[in-house]
């Protein structure tokens, strides 16, 4: 039989415990590395000796340099009135002492107190609880009574007028998306396409050439993540992250924190019916993004706009009470090759202080008087933004005016090229009456003047329900 040398035996249940997650025991902090300083001139001492008895000589002085000489640690008081008030019952004077003193400290007895030196290699004990601990593991934590501790619960503040990170997550991830972490270093080029805003901000000393820049966008790290899952064939992919972009503005490096998502692939989860899948487009994340805009409140806005990383004619700035705040657009079809992305990819970012002011909800009754609906379809030019209208027909209608929508818009052959029709729907009701069909129709001419004067629109079908 070959003979097989005997396993090494397992580590001790200290080191095993040290090692492990979660607090270090106070055992494992005792026999912590470190070196007493009057250990050195011992090792030396011997290692002299050793070498006076194998080679001879002489020894010369010893010569200490680059600190004071090696004193004793300095003395620490121990009330017995404290230890009695931690350990919740009195433990004998003279049995303290002999705990002190059996753990090599210089014990001074006092009246109600002890003053105590802690030896050179006691590197835990400093302050007068890590000698109440002493006491208490040497007497026995099972000869301590139990006593129910108290606490005053105190509930935290829950402002109103803010919405927390928690609810942003809840509001994506209802809303099918998954939460990413991605490194706040990229890739140079990655940092070209997607920012154009200040100069590059390249790392003195980058850990490799992939990660060589601090991030200006937070697009680049969900890019990375949409093209890796689409090359292992999981072709819906709805991701957000909460991170911080930076830049350096008269010479001074700014942090921004954002909340920035990504679309990719169809609308809906593949399904039993088999009906051909829809992929998603710009509406599909901006329906997204204003639910997530609606818990705040506010005055916001899609403006259209330009953005160096984004579609051409299929982007918008979003704008909170006219500030700009943050993006929202379709992937720029260069920027998607170089990824290696096939299909549509739709991107979203939100400043995280404009996003977190949040507006507090005003609530009222319903009102027992029944609601009125009026259709209205106009005719205005293409380029004209929808939100334009809206604020217009709100702004004319009044009060009276509880919603307005839009549920239709056509460019068929029956109107101009230059132009398109929508159809708005408008809900009026009154809190205190019914409406009658002469104020209907009197809030409907106003509504109708209104959107005439200021983006030329011309009537074309009205309809009530």
């Amino acid at each position: 039989d070959r003979r097989r040398d005997p396993p090494h035996p397992p580590p001790p249940r200290r080191a095993r415990r040290a090692r492990g997650p979660g607090p270090q025991p106070a055992a494992a902090l005792r026999g912590a590395r470190g070196a007493p300083p009057p250990l050195p001139a011992r090792a030396l001492a011997r290692a002299t000796s050793l070498l006076l008895a194998l080679a001879g000589g002489e020894a010369g002085a010893l010569t200490e340099h680059g600190g004071q000489p090696a004193r004793l640690r300095a003395p620490i008081t121990l009330r017995q009135q404290r230890l009695d008030a931690l350990l919740g019952t009195k433990v004998p004077a003279a049995e303290v002492t002999g705990h002190l003193r059996a753990l090599g400290l210089e014990v001074e007895e006092s009246p109600g107190a002890w003053q105590a030196t802690p030896p050179s290699w006691r590197f835990d004990l400093a302050i007068e609880e890590d000698l109440v601990e002493e006491v208490a593991r040497l007497h026995g934590y099972d000869q301590l009574p139990r006593i129910p501790g108290q606490l005053t619960a105190r509930l935290g503040a829950a402002p109103d007028d803010r919405l927390g990170e928690d609810r942003i997550r809840g509001a994506l991830v209802d809303r099918g998306f998954q939460e990413v972490i991605t490194y706040s270093f990229i890739r140079p080029d990655h940092d070209s396409w997607f920012s154009s805003e200040g100069a590059p901000l390249p790392l003195a000393n980058p850990i490799s050439a992939e990660l060589a820049n601090m991030r200006r966008s937070v697009w680049p790290g969900l890019a990375q993540v949409c093209a890796y899952n689409l090359a292992r064939q999981q072709g819906r992919v709805r991701i957000f992250e909460i991170g911080a972009k930076f830049s350096l503005q008269d010479s001074v490096y700014k942090q921004v924190s954002l909340v920035s998502g990504l679309l990719h692939g169809g609308r809906q989860p593949d399904w039993w019916q088999g009906e051909p899948q829809q992929p998603a487009d710009f509406f599909d994340l901006k329906g997204d993004v204003s639910a997530l805009l609606g818990l705040a409140g506010g005055d916001w806005s899609f403006v259209a706009a330009s953005h160096p990383a984004l579609h051409p004619g299929r982007c918008a700035r979003i704008e909170r009470d006219g500030e700009a705040c943050g993006w929202i657009g379709e992937l720029h079809p260069a920027r998607a090759e170089r990824l290696d992305m096939a299909g549509r990819t739709l991107l979203f970012e939100i400043e995280l202080a404009a996003l977190a002011r949040c507006k507090p909800v005003k609530v009222a009754p319903v009102s027992r008087f029944p609601a009125t609906r009026r259709d209205l379809a106009i005719v205005v030019a293409r380029e004209l933004p929808v939100a334009e209208l809206l604020a217009t027909v709100r702004e004319a209608a009044g009060p009276v005016l509880v919603d307005s929508f839009v549920f239709d818009v056509y460019t068929g052959s029956k109107v101009e090229t230059s132009q398109k029709s929508i159809a708005l729907g408008l809900i009026l009701q009154e809190t205190s009456r019914t409406l009658t069909d002469e104020e209907v129709a009197a809030v409907l001419q106003r509504v109708s003047e209104s959107l005439s004067r200021h983006h030329q629109a011309r009537i074309r079908d009205q309809a009530w329900h």
